[in-house]
Protein backbone atom coordinates (compact mmCIF):
# COMPACT_ATOMS: atom_id res chain seq x y z
CA UNK A 1 0.00 0.00 0.00
CA UNK A 2 1.40 3.34 -0.87
CA UNK A 3 2.62 4.94 2.29
CA UNK A 4 1.35 8.34 2.14
CA UNK A 5 -2.47 6.74 0.75
CA UNK A 6 -5.86 8.42 2.71
CA UNK A 7 -6.58 5.13 4.33
CA UNK A 8 -3.23 2.92 4.74
CA UNK A 9 -4.78 0.21 6.64
CA UNK A 10 -7.54 0.26 4.23
CA UNK A 11 -10.40 0.41 7.34
CA UNK A 12 -8.23 -2.29 9.45
CA UNK A 13 -7.28 -1.14 12.76
CA UNK A 14 -3.39 -0.18 12.85
CA UNK A 15 -0.76 -3.41 13.75
CA UNK A 16 0.46 -3.35 16.57
CA UNK A 17 3.88 -4.81 17.57
CA UNK A 18 3.80 -7.77 20.06
CA UNK A 19 6.43 -8.11 22.48
CA UNK A 20 9.25 -10.82 22.18
CA UNK A 21 8.06 -13.40 24.91
CA UNK A 22 10.57 -12.55 28.10
CA UNK A 23 13.23 -14.99 28.61
CA UNK A 24 12.62 -17.16 31.38
CA UNK A 25 13.33 -16.58 34.78
CA UNK A 26 14.23 -19.43 36.85
CA UNK A 27 13.85 -19.44 40.56
CA UNK A 28 16.70 -20.64 41.70
CA UNK A 29 16.34 -23.66 44.85
CA UNK A 30 15.92 -22.46 48.65
CA UNK A 31 18.88 -23.16 50.75
CA UNK A 32 16.90 -25.50 53.07
CA UNK A 33 16.59 -28.26 50.12
CA UNK A 34 18.68 -31.23 49.85
CA UNK A 35 21.03 -32.06 47.48
CA UNK A 36 19.39 -34.53 45.93
CA UNK A 37 16.19 -32.09 46.57
CA UNK A 38 17.98 -28.97 44.74
CA UNK A 39 19.22 -31.40 41.59
CA UNK A 40 15.05 -32.44 41.69
CA UNK A 41 14.30 -28.51 41.66
CA UNK A 42 17.03 -27.28 38.82
CA UNK A 43 15.95 -30.12 36.18
CA UNK A 44 12.02 -29.18 37.17
CA UNK A 45 11.86 -25.41 37.45
CA UNK A 46 12.44 -24.01 33.73
CA UNK A 47 9.31 -26.23 32.41
CA UNK A 48 7.63 -25.03 35.30
CA UNK A 49 8.61 -21.25 35.34
CA UNK A 50 8.29 -21.68 31.39
CA UNK A 51 4.66 -22.43 31.75
CA UNK A 52 3.98 -19.60 34.62
CA UNK A 53 3.41 -21.94 37.54
CA UNK A 54 6.38 -21.75 39.42
CA UNK A 55 5.87 -18.26 40.77
CA UNK A 56 6.51 -17.00 44.01
CA UNK A 57 3.47 -17.84 46.00
CA UNK A 58 3.48 -21.75 44.54
CA UNK A 59 7.20 -22.05 46.03
CA UNK A 60 6.55 -23.96 48.87
CA UNK A 61 3.70 -26.61 46.82
CA UNK A 62 6.94 -27.14 44.36
CA UNK A 63 9.14 -27.61 47.11
CA UNK A 64 6.83 -30.82 48.35
CA UNK A 65 7.17 -31.92 44.68
CA UNK A 66 10.54 -32.20 45.05
CA UNK A 67 10.89 -32.97 48.26
CA UNK A 68 8.26 -36.30 46.87
CA UNK A 69 10.21 -37.28 44.28
CA UNK A 70 13.30 -36.83 46.24
CA UNK A 71 11.87 -39.61 48.50
CA UNK A 72 10.59 -41.63 46.00
CA UNK A 73 13.74 -41.90 44.53
CA UNK A 74 14.77 -43.16 48.08
CA UNK A 75 12.20 -45.81 48.47
CA UNK A 76 13.27 -47.17 45.03
CA UNK A 77 16.78 -47.48 45.74
CA UNK A 78 15.55 -49.11 49.42
CA UNK A 79 13.23 -51.49 47.11
CA UNK A 80 15.93 -52.49 44.93
CA UNK A 81 17.83 -53.40 47.71
CA UNK A 82 15.60 -55.43 49.96
CA UNK A 83 12.76 -56.31 46.65
CA UNK A 84 9.19 -56.67 46.80
CA UNK A 85 8.75 -59.33 49.02
CA UNK A 86 10.50 -59.34 52.65
CA UNK A 87 9.97 -62.95 54.86
CA UNK A 88 7.25 -63.92 52.37
CA UNK A 89 4.90 -60.77 52.51
CA UNK A 90 5.02 -57.71 50.21
CA UNK A 91 7.78 -54.82 51.46
CA UNK A 92 5.96 -51.81 52.82
CA UNK A 93 8.37 -50.00 51.12
CA UNK A 94 6.69 -50.93 48.10
CA UNK A 95 3.31 -49.48 49.20
CA UNK A 96 5.34 -46.09 50.54
CA UNK A 97 6.71 -46.44 46.74
CA UNK A 98 3.19 -46.65 45.31
CA UNK A 99 1.75 -43.15 47.12
CA UNK A 100 4.71 -41.39 46.70
CA UNK A 101 4.16 -41.80 42.86
CA UNK A 102 0.85 -40.84 42.92
CA UNK A 103 1.23 -37.78 45.16
CA UNK A 104 4.60 -36.76 42.49
CA UNK A 105 2.34 -37.24 39.71
CA UNK A 106 -0.76 -35.27 41.13
CA UNK A 107 1.74 -32.75 41.57
CA UNK A 108 3.33 -32.89 38.81
CA UNK A 109 0.35 -32.02 37.04
CA UNK A 110 -0.35 -29.22 39.06
CA UNK A 111 2.76 -27.53 37.82
CA UNK A 112 2.08 -28.47 34.30
CA UNK A 113 5.08 -30.60 34.12
CA UNK A 114 3.36 -33.24 32.97
CA UNK A 115 0.09 -34.10 30.72
CA UNK A 116 -3.16 -34.86 32.87
CA UNK A 117 -5.29 -37.79 32.42
CA UNK A 118 -4.29 -41.09 30.49
CA UNK A 119 -2.62 -40.68 26.80
CA UNK A 120 -4.93 -39.95 24.05
CA UNK A 121 -5.71 -42.66 21.85
CA UNK A 122 -5.20 -41.75 18.37
CA UNK A 123 -8.33 -43.10 15.59
CA UNK A 124 -6.62 -45.29 13.50
CA UNK A 125 -6.21 -43.74 10.00
CA UNK A 126 -8.08 -45.38 7.16
CA UNK A 127 -5.93 -46.96 4.16
CA UNK A 128 -6.89 -45.25 1.05
CA UNK A 129 -8.80 -47.25 -1.54
CA UNK A 130 -6.85 -49.48 -3.72
CA UNK A 131 -7.79 -49.88 -7.37
CA UNK A 132 -7.86 -53.86 -7.09
CA UNK A 133 -10.62 -53.28 -3.90
CA UNK A 134 -13.55 -52.18 -6.88
CA UNK A 135 -12.55 -55.08 -8.79
CA UNK A 136 -12.45 -58.16 -5.86
CA UNK A 137 -15.87 -56.36 -5.02
CA UNK A 138 -17.31 -56.84 -8.22
CA UNK A 139 -15.83 -60.27 -8.93
CA UNK A 140 -17.38 -61.38 -5.67
CA UNK A 141 -20.59 -60.14 -6.72
CA UNK A 142 -20.64 -61.37 -10.57
CA UNK A 143 -19.55 -64.98 -8.66
CA UNK A 144 -22.95 -64.17 -6.12
CA UNK A 145 -25.08 -63.58 -9.49
CA UNK A 146 -23.93 -66.34 -11.72
CA UNK A 147 -24.41 -68.51 -8.79
CA UNK A 148 -28.02 -67.65 -8.31
CA UNK A 149 -28.78 -67.85 -12.21
CA UNK A 150 -29.27 -63.61 -12.22
CA UNK A 151 -26.15 -63.70 -14.96
CA UNK A 152 -26.04 -65.53 -18.02
CA UNK A 153 -22.89 -67.07 -19.36
CA UNK A 154 -23.11 -64.02 -22.39
CA UNK A 155 -23.35 -60.96 -19.32
CA UNK A 156 -20.67 -62.81 -17.60
CA UNK A 157 -18.35 -62.18 -20.37
CA UNK A 158 -19.59 -59.12 -20.80
CA UNK A 159 -18.80 -57.95 -17.74
CA UNK A 160 -15.54 -59.41 -17.16
CA UNK A 161 -14.33 -57.73 -20.56
CA UNK A 162 -15.39 -54.43 -18.98
CA UNK A 163 -13.64 -54.98 -15.88
CA UNK A 164 -10.51 -55.38 -17.20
Amino acid sequence: MPKHSPRPTAGRKPRVDRPEPAAVVVVPPPRHLTKAEREIWRRLAKPACRMGTLIEETIPGFELLCQTLAERARAAALLDSQGLLVDGAINPVAVHFRQLTQRAEALMVKYAIAAPGRPVERPAVAKPPSKWDGILLSAEEIRRKHARGDLGDDELLDTIQRIQ
